[in-house]
């Protein structure tokens, strides 16, 4: 098998791929206003150690 066939072979793959995800409808997650929140709540704990650790560093 040439490299020609090995090529045309993943484009037809990919091809194959495109066509399916056109058709299906994107998922949307709906998230409660209390799961929002404590979302929202660990990002900010995230950040906040983030940034501790990054003045740790900074003084090392």
């Amino acid at each position: 098998m040439s490299k020609d066939d090995d090529i045309s072979d993943l484009n037809e793959h990919w091809e194959d791929d495109a066509e399916d995800s056109t058709d299906a409808e994107p998922e949307v997650e709906k998230v409660k206003p209390v799961e929002n929140k404590d979302a929202r709540r660990r990002l900010d704990d995230l950040l906040e150690m983030t940034r501790v650790k990054r003045l740790i560093e900074d003084d090392f």
